[in-house]
C-alpha cells in the first residue's frame, strides 16, 4: 500500500468538497462580508454561470490610509499592512488553504515577519530570533492543511570597514505549528528560498553546495545546486544538479525545473522513484512561479517580461505520468498566475492601462480563470458592488474554491488604502 494512501483519502474528500461548491454549495459560512449583489443571469462565453463572491476584510491599511491593528492570540496589537508586490512574490504570501488561514507577512520595526492570518488574527510562529546584532527577514514559503507553516530566515550584520563590509547569517527553514517552530537541519549546503510543503508535513527545497578545492586552489568539485525532500526529520537528495525546486503535492510529486549547458531550462515532475516525467515546458527568469495541484497537474508560464504564456499540463490520470500541455487561451495580455487549486481554477493579475499609474507601476486587476472557461473572470465584476474595493492582484485559491486578494480602497488612486480581501463564493449569477 503506498506510504500516500491516507492523504489520497483526505484528496478525494476535498475533491467531493469542491464538486459540492460547483454545484452551488457554500461550504463557509459566517466569514463574508456585508452587502449582496442580486444581479442575475450573466453567463461566461463557455456558457457557464459565474460564481458571486463574498467579500470579507482581513488586515491592512484602514480607509484613511493608517495601519490597522490585528490582534494575535497573547492580545498584543500588531500592525500589517500587505507588503508590496514585489515583497509579497518573495515566498507564497497570501495563499490560503482548506481552513481559511492565509500566509502573511507581518512588519514588525523593519524586518518582515512571515506568519498565518488565522480567525482574525496572527498566529504566532516562534521562529527563535537570531543574534540582535543581525538584521534580518522571513518568507513565508508554504503551509499545508494542517496549518503548518514553512518559513525561510535570512539575514546580515555589518562588520566595520572603510565599505561596510557585512556578513551573511545562515539562512535556515523552520516548520512551525501550535506554537512551535522545528529547524530543518540538512547535512549540506545553503538551504534556498524556495521552497514547498504538503499535508504530511514533507518538505521539498534546494541547497547549494559550495564548491571544493584542495590545499593548492585547484579546483576538485564545483558550484551546484541540487533538490532535496525532507521526510520526518530525514532529508534526501535527488533528480539532477542545477535545478530549482517549486512544490510538492500528497502524492510525493514534486515540481521542478532543470538546466543543461546549452539547453533552455524546463519543467520536470519527480515521480518519488527517481523517475522524472517531461512536462515538455520551457522556463526562464522572471516568470511566475510555476504551481503544482494534488491530481499533478502544472500551471506554467514561459516567455518573456514583454509577453507571457501560461501553460497547463494536466496527466490522463490523477497523479499520472502520461499528460499533455496546452497553452492557455482568453486571458489578459501580461497575465502572471499566481495559484491553481484541485479544480484547476487558477488564479492571478494582469496590467490595466485604464487606470492611473504612479511609483508603484501601473495599476493592475485581479482575475480567476475557471476550469474549461474561454476566458478569465475579472474578480472586481463577481464582487458586491456596494464592496468599496478594488481587486488589484489575487493571491491564492484553495480547493473550496476561496480566493484572497490585496485591493484598495479607491479605483482612482493607487496610494489609497491597500488591504487582504478574502472572497468567498457566494452562489452564482
Amino acid at each position: 500500500m503506498s506510504i500516500y494512501s491516507g492523504e489520497r483519502r483526505a484528496f478525494l474528500k476535498r475533491i467531493c468538497q469542491a464538486a459540492l461548491l460547483a454545484a452551488g454549495g457554500v461550504l463557509f459560512t459566517g466569514c463574508g462580508g456585508s452587502g449582496s449583489d442580486t444581479s442575475g443571469g450573466a453567463l461566461t462565453p463557455g456558457g457557464t454561470a459565474r460564481t458571486r463572491y463574498r467579500v470579507e476584510r482581513l488586515f491592512g491599511d484602514t480607509p484613511d490610509g493608517r495601519n490597522a491593528s490585528a490582534r494575535n492570540g497573547d492580545g498584543r496589537g500588531r500592525t500589517s499592512p500587505p507588503p508590496p508586490w514585489y515583497e509579497a512574490r518573495n515566498g507564497r504570501f497570501g495563499r490560503i488553504n482548506s481552513r481559511s488561514d492565509v500566509l502573511a507577512l507581518n512588519p514588525l520595526w523593519g524586518p518582515y515577519v512571515a506568519t498565518l492570518y488565522r480567525g482574525g488574527g496572527f498566529v504566532e510562529t516562534a521562529v527563535p530570533a537570531p543574534p540582535s546584532e543581525y538584521f534580518t527577514g522571513e518568507r513565508p514559503l508554504d503551509m499545508n492543511d494542517s496549518g503548518q507553516l514553512l518559513v525561510y530566515q535570512s539575514g546580515y550584520r555589518y562588520t566595520g570597514g572603510p565599505y561596510e563590509e557585512t556578513e551573511d547569517l545562515p539562512t535556515r527553514l523552520f516548520l512551525c505549528a501550535d506554537g512551535t517552530a522545528r529547524q530543518i537541519e540538512l547535512p549540506y549546503g545553503t538551504v534556498q528560498s524556495q521552497a514547498g510543503l504538503n499535508n504530511s508535513g514533507h518538505v521539498a527545497g534546494r541547497v547549494f553546495v559550495e564548491e571544493e578545492r584542495d590545499a593548492t586552489g585547484t579546483l576538485l568539485a564545483p558550484f551546484y545546486s541540487r533538490a532535496f525532500v525532507w521526510r520526518d526529520g530525514q532529508p534526501v537528495q535527488f533528480g539532477p544538479r542545477d535545478c530549482e525546486v517549486y512544490d510538492i503535492n500528497d502524492a510525493g510529486q514534486v515540481l521542478l525545473s532543470t538546466y543543461s549547458s546549452g539547453v533552455s531550462s524546463r519543467y520536470v515532475l519527480w515521480q518519488g522513484t527517481d523517475s522524472i516525467i517531461e512536462l515538455n515546458l520551457t522556463t526562464s527568469d522572471g516568470l511566475p512561479r510555476a504551481t503544482l495541484n494534488q491530481e499533478g497537474a502544472v500551471l506554467a508560464s514561459s516567455g518573456d517580461g514583454n509577453e507571457i504564456k501560461t501553460h497547463l499540463w494536466t496527466p490522463d490520470r490523477a497523479n499520472g505520468s502520461q499528460g499533455a500541455a496546452v497553452t492557455v487561451a482568453g486571458l489578459p495580455m501580461g497575465f502572471r498566475s499566481e495559484d491553481m487549486n484541485i479544480r484547476r481554477d487558477f488564479v492571478g493579475s494582469a496590467g490595466d492601462p485604464t487606470q492611473p499609474t504612479g511609483s508603484y507601476g501601473e495599476s493592475h486587476r485581479a482575475y480567476l480563470m475557471r476550469s474549461g472557461a474561454s476566458e478569465a473572470d475579472d474578480l472586481n465584476a463577481l464582487i458586491p458592488a456596494d464592496s468599496g474595493v478594488f481587486l488589484e492582484r489575487a493571491y491564492g485559491i484553495n480547493d473550496m474554491g476561496q480566493i484572497t486578494c490585496v485591493g484598495r480602497t479607491d479605483p482612482e488612486n493607487l496610494y489609497s488604502a491597500h488591504a487582504v480581501y478574502l472572497l468567498t463564493p457566494d452562489g452564482t449569477a
